[in-house]
């Protein structure tokens, strides 16, 4: 992922999981990788970098890292009557180093085609 800055989520990017929510399935979806890939994968890494960055300047503890603070788009069905592979959303975690220096989850933001929502802090 490169280092560019955070301009929002593109129309396409967008339009991904208005059409991902019609057609969740994995034949839908490989053959709409690409937009997954080059339109909402690094906008989130982008996000993540411009959030972690203000929130280091208002003196929060709270950081993310554009490696592992995403969460998969895919959904965890084992347990679950709705066998849908993936979310419709994309999120990631902003966490605060623990005393062992291990990162504890705090704050869950996410997008989703439509509204948007921050969990936790």
């Amino acid at each position: 992922m490169t280092d560019a800055p955070f301009t929002g989520f593109t129309p396409q990017g967008l339009q991904f999981l208005r059409d991902l929510a019609r057609h969740n399935d994995r034949d839908w979806f490989t053959a709409n990788r690409a937009v997954f890939d080059d339109e909402l994968k690094p906008q989130l890494a982008a996000l993540i970098r411009a959030t972690s960055d203000e929130l280091a300047r208002t003196g929060s503890a709270l950081r993310g890292a554009e490696k592992i603070s995403p969460f998969r788009i895919h959904r965890d069905t084992r347990f679950s009557k709705d066998k849908r592979p993936y979310k419709t959303h994309v999120s990631a975690t902003l966490t605060r180093p623990g005393a062992d220096g291990t990162l504890a989850a705090d704050a869950r933001p996410l997008l989703e085609s439509g509204w948007r929502a921050m969990d936790g802090a």
